[in-house]
């Protein structure tokens, strides 16, 4: 074999041997645990977070690439041995991801979180409700069913692991204060939800969660905890019954929750206010069971308390009652609104009438006048108006609407007037064509008679006739 032979293969052997060497460090550089990697073992991973987080104060830095660490760190839990340290990591990173709202992280591990701590003890009560308080903040950035019902089913786990704790776990107070707490926001969740079977289940999730709570003030006297913290009552988990109930038409259940804040003096805990939010969630013309919303309208002021918001739910009737036709219903309540109610309205809508820029009352005043136009009553209907004009002067397209109906309705009061009046004149005219009639035949009728009445001279011929 020649020498030229002998070094090309040599030669090719040797690059064959760099290749194998290349690729093998390739290989070692991509394993995770190559070369000790700081980042494959949580300890480390926690030490070297805790030094970025002394770096960056030093910098005058909040903290050190969130969303970096975020990700390192759940890494570093998620594959280290499940142990202390790796709790620890992943713990870290939830916080971490939710001080920047960033849920779908958080969701992600606190899902792991779970799935390692198996255990139905005082922490994954904890964690089940922290990842229903996740996912529920989830639900509301992505407007998902899913991500509610996820949220309903990390608070029910939570609820039934509470209960299962002894006294000397968690206090009972404070079990049956995480309990109600739970059992609120399961039902707020329900009543988030797009469809229908859920928004109606959250009803009787409100009435557990007020049931709970007078469990829990009948054995002891305040709640303690979140619950305490959130500032939740019974009457005001009533208010929010009684919104979402009347939002979708359920008029006996809304009655019940209204009556449940009998008696209550919190502040914007008033069956008026609740009345007054639900209809503008839900306006009239939107309600499919307007027949319903009227009884429920008309069957609360029978019964209810007034208080200052009275006034918007009168409006309310009124409202209602148009919107079904019975507008001669309606114009009582109307006028009685115009005559006694523009200083109830101003308390509750102070700015709408310091601005001159509409409030209720302007909707009461323009409905009325609507209604007055149409039985006929022009005048009473222009004065309405003008009433309004002096109020709200400061709200352009009102206020232009308001001037064409004024031009509209008066140039049909004139041409009406002009309509009763075209007989008179008329009759006036005819009445002095018969008159100059009249008297023209007196004055030739008596000129004929006096003619033929003149005496002859005496003794001379008769004249001669022509």
């Amino acid at each position: 074999m020649s020498a030229h032979h002998i070094q090309s293969r040599t030669r090719r052997h040797d690059l064959l041997q760099i290749q194998f060497c290349f690729f093998a460090l390739l290989c070692l550089g991509m394993t995770p645990r190559a070369f000790g990697d700081e980042e494959t073992s949580p300890g480390t991973a926690l030490t070297n977070y805790g030094e970025a987080i002394q770096r960056a104060g030093a910098q005058g830095l909040a903290r050190p690439e969130v969303e970096n660490w975020i990700k390192r760190l759940f890494d570093a839990g998620n594959g280290g041995e499940d142990g202390p340290l790796s709790t620890e990591a992943l713990a870290t990173a939830r916080r971490l991801a939710n001080s920047i709202g960033a849920w779908a992280d958080s969701s992600r591990i606190v899902d792991r979180e779970l799935a390692i701590h198996p255990a139905r003890d005082l922490d994954r009560a904890r964690l089940c409700a922290e990842a229903g308080e996740i996912k529920r903040n989830l639900s509301r950035k992505t407007q998902l069913d899913a991500n509610r019902k996820a949220a309903i089913e990390a608070f029910s786990e939570a609820i039934s692991i509470t209960r299962e704790l002894s006294q000397e776990t968690l206090p009972q107070a404070d079990r049956l204060s995480n309990v109600v707490l739970y059992a609120i926001w399961i039902a707020e969740l329900q009543a988030e939800c797009s469809k229908e079977p859920e928004k109606r289940r959250s009803l009787e999730s409100y009435r557990a969660a007020r049931e709970e709570y007078a469990a829990l003030l009948a054995a002891h006297p305040e709640p303690v905890g979140p619950l305490a913290i959130t500032r939740w009552t019974i009457p005001k988990i009533a208010a929010r019954e009684a919104i979402h109930a009347l939002t979708i038409e359920r008029y006996a259940d809304a009655l019940v929750a209204l009556r449940a804040m009998a008696g209550s003096t919190e502040d914007l805990v008033i069956p008026s206010v609740c009345i007054q939010e639900a209809a503008n969630r839900l306006p009239v013309q939107s309600r499919r069971d307007v027949d319903g919303y009227v009884r429920f309208l008309d069957e609360w002021l029978r019964d209810a308390v007034p208080d200052d918001h009275i006034c918007f739910v009168r409006w309310a009737l009124a409202e209602a009652l148009c919107a079904q036709g019975n507008s001669a219903l309606a114009r009582p309540i109307l006028a009685d609104l115009r005559g006694h109610a523009l200083f109830a309205f101003d308390k509750v809508e102070p700015k709408a009438l310091e601005e001159g820029t509409g409030g209720t009352y302007s909707m009461v005043l323009r409905q009325l006048r609507d209604i007055e136009a149409n039985e006929g009553d022009i005048d009473e209907a222009l004065a309405t108006n003008a009433t309004y004009l002096d109020l709200y002067p400061n709200e352009e397209g009102l206020v232009n609407e308001a001037w064409n109906f004024a031009k509209q309705h008066a140039a049909q009061r004139a041409a009406a007037n002009s309509a009763i009046d075209a007989p008179s004149r008329t009759n006036w005219r005819r009445w002095v064509l018969i008159g100059i009639n009249v008297g023209i035949v007196t004055v030739i009728s008596w000129l004929l008679i006096r003619r033929s009445r003149k005496p002859r001279p005496a003794g001379g011929p008769s004249p001669p006739l022509h």
